[in-house]
């Protein structure tokens, strides 16, 4: 009996994490034949759309989605279990909130910053009950991070952040996958890149410091300097948004920020495109998409001067304080008036991506990391 390895893929699909868990559907199946092994993905309802693509996957569809907190914790402390003993699942690769506790092999996919970064800046940003869930959430990984067999991290960065946490010899780092037909469509196309858009793809949390645009586009204005920030939402996606969208509107800078909402990802890729450049004066993250994202359109970042941010970008951006609105602006214009810059920038972008890695390749890797004796 061949062995069976489980992709658990029970998570919010907040930001990219949907075109995540897609991209890594279509390479399981695309590579799946190269492994001695039956592989199973556990799901939530529309993650994947058209299940019948993925012939050499079989899906578990699970009885209830667990959103509140009460509702992970039984399903990681117990309901997990379950579906690994009627499966008779001998490998979990955990892509959840938190390590489960299992008498299988578990590999967790480390994806939570907020439990190897201590920075108050980012932590003084949140709302109490934001600030309360994600300190006992803190809490509760710290209980629970010795249950896993192996880590997965993005990034050398991660790596070291979580080896403070849990033995370095249980890590193992892979990088995040690109698509190679956008890369191919990109090439082929001639898309213009000399617009006066600066885009932010995001949703509005706390570490993705969203503010310090408008506080930014406030210092832009008053030097005349015209551009636009194109963000990723519209202000009706819940009461955050709509605070920003009113802030801006409040500050007469209108002008300078374009509210798309959310975008399926042909248009999301495409308006990344068409930009100038891309931005993100974000305070934590564990990779980070538009990174890659940058290096596959060969665009310009400008982005903020901390450590996940340099080992992705290099020399392909310029970088700034994510707590100086100033610097931000300076960085702006930099771009700007600077038209060798740019090209400098989006020619080390276009280098990078010779590093990185395709999904084939990212999956293989983890696929590797499940070889262990049936038990």
């Amino acid at each position: 009996m061949m062995k069976r390895v489980l992709f658990n893929f029970v998570t919010a699909n907040t930001g990219g994490v949907i075109d995540f868990k897609r991209s890594v559907a279509r390479a399981l199946n695309e590579v799946a034949s190269e492994f001695s092994c039956e592989l199973y993905i556990s799901y939530s309802a529309d993650d994947f759309g058209d299940l019948s693509k993925f012939e050499k996957i079989k899906f578990i569809s699970l009885p209830y989605i667990p959103k509140k907190a009460v509702d992970k914790i039984k399903f990681y402390e117990r309901d997990l279990e379950r579906i690994l003993r009627s499966n008779d699942i001998d490998v979990v690769v955990n892509f959840g909130d938190i390590p489960a506790r299992t008498r299988s092999f578990q590999i967790f996919y480390f994806d939570w910053p907020y439990a190897v970064y201590n920075d108050w800046s980012l932590w003084s940003k949140m709302r109490l009950n934001d600030l309360l869930s994600k300190s006992l959430k803190r809490i509760y990984f710290s209980i629970t991070r010795n249950r896993p067999n192996r880590f997965i991290a993005q990034t050398q960065t991660m790596k070291r952040r979580l080896s403070q946490y849990v033995p370095e010899p249980k890590i193992e780092v892979i990088d995040v996958g690109f698509n190679a037909s956008e890369r191919d469509v990109n090439q082929e196309a001639d898309f213009s890149s000399s617009g006066r858009d600066f885009i932010y793809p995001t949703a509005i949390y706390p570490h993705k410091n969203i503010y310090i645009l408008a506080d930014a586009a406030a210092r832009l204005k008053k030097h005349s300097v015209v551009c636009t920030f194109v963000l990723t939402f519209d202000g009706t996606e819940g009461r955050e948004e709509g605070n920003f969208v009113s802030l801006v509107n409040e500050r007469r800078l209108e002008d300078y920020f374009e509210f798309t909402g959310r975008l399926s990802r042909i248009d999301l890729v495409r308006r990344m495109q068409q930009a100038r450049a891309i931005i993100m004066p974000t305070l934590i993250e564990t990779y980070g998409l538009p990174y890659l994202e940058a290096q596959v359109l060969k665009k310009a970042m400008l982005t903020s001067d901390r450590d996940f941010a340099r080992e992705l970008c290099g020399e392909a951006a310029v970088y700034f304080d994510p707590l100086d609105p100033e610097d931000v602006a300076q960085a702006v214009r930099r771009v700007i008036e600077d038209p060798v810059l740019k090209e400098r920038l989006e020619e080390a972008s276009a280098r990078n991506l010779e590093a990185r890695i395709e999904w084939s390749d990212t999956v293989r890797l983890i696929l590797e990391q499940t070889e262990v004796p049936r038990r």
